[in-house]
């Protein structure tokens, strides 16, 4: 598994702190070799309360549409009712996870992060 902490700052500086862990290439590759899961899941979980609604979940990638790298996803955090509030864009390719980028947060996840487009970037 790949573990990062991120920070995702919204257009108001209002920041959010995030453990996010995310399933390596290989172990990705190796499921789908072995018909075991073509999309393996990770978690994510809030190191600042009271900013967003949920406070944990797992993350689902997505590959990125709008990238020439096939290997790129983006990722999603999702909440306990099995929807998505938090889309992380970019987040990772084959290498690894990417440095920094942005993202977007769906307006029924906020408390006191402003919903819409948020940048982020890896703190650890």
């Amino acid at each position: 598994m790949r573990d990062h902490t991120v920070e995702i700052v919204d257009k108001a500086g209002v920041t959010l702190r995030l453990r996010v862990s995310t399933p390596s290439a290989g172990t990705r590759l190796w499921g789908g070799i072995t018909g075991t899961s073509t999309n393996p899941q990770g978690h994510w979980r809030t190191l600042d309360k009271g900013i967003i609604r949920f406070s944990h979940g797992p993350t689902e990638g997505t590959p990125t549409y709008n990238s020439e790298d096939l290997t790129t996803r983006d990722i999603r955090l999702v909440g306990p009712t099995g929807g998505w509030g938090i889309e992380i864009y970019e987040y990772e390719d084959w290498t690894g996870v990417n440095p920094v980028g942005t993202g977007s947060v769906r307006q029924p996840w906020v408390l006191a992060l402003a919903a819409g487009k948020f940048s982020w970037a890896i703190i650890d």
